[in-house]
């Protein structure tokens, strides 16, 4: 088997991680990227390009690649984290379906006690809503973090509620930990506050 080259291999993967579907993801991809680059490069300079080093660097860009299928898959709802999550955790899932549907069975689902379908309810329908209203533009593929951000741009006094709100839909869509009753009632109220809130007019003019 060839050795690997340590700076050709890392040249490789960071040449990979800078294209396309990678480049404008900022939130999981990123912190995981950051820590196993960190890694990498205690790697490269403990052993300086010695075969074993090699070997290492192989089998990190291995599990990164392995680490990076799980979580796309998981954002592209095809891999899914628990049967119990019962809802789709694509934003643009049920295009048909309006925001105040949505935004009813957020409500209902926390009366149920599905904290986690909850929040991804409510993020979903705010989602839909400010794209009913022409707020924001809804790409495939758009990230809760991706949608919270643009939302805030008109809703700035907001930005902080939408942000921990794509957190809580991170924990409720992707990870082994379940939102609390705080969070799916917290998602719930801000869906149905946005509902009934206009973005100053000085805000509208500079979109």
């Amino acid at each position: 088997m060839k050795d690997v080259d340590p700076d050709e291999a890392r040249r490789l993967l960071l040449d990979e991680l800078s294209e396309g579907q990678y480049a404008h993801r900022q939130n999981i991809l990123e912190r995981l990227w950051g820590m196993l680059r960190d890694l990498l490069d205690a790697l490269l300079q403990g052993d300086g390009g010695s075969p074993a080093a090699g070997t290492a660097v192989a089998v990190v860009v291995v599990l990164l690649a392995l680490a990076l299928a799980v979580v796309l898959l998981r954002r592209r709802g095809m891999l899914r984290r628990r049967v119990a999550l019962r809802e789709e955790i694509e934003l643009t899932a049920d295009a048909a379906v309006p925001a105040e549907e949505l935004r009813r069975r957020a409500g209902a689902a926390v009366l149920a006690g599905r904290h986690d379908d909850a929040v991804v309810l409510a993020m979903r329908a705010i989602v839909r809503d400010l794209s009913e209203r022409t707020l924001l533009e809804v790409t495939d593929g758009m990230t809760a973090h991706e949608a919270a951000a643009d939302a805030g741009r008109a809703f700035p006094e907001l930005r902080g509620r939408l942000a921990r709100t794509a957190d809580d839909f991170d924990t409720a869509a992707y990870s082994r930990r379940t939102a609390s009753t705080r969070q799916a009632e917290a998602a719930v109220r801000l869906a149905e506050y946005l509902a009934q809130t206009s973005p100053e007019a000085s805000v509208l003019e500079a979109l």
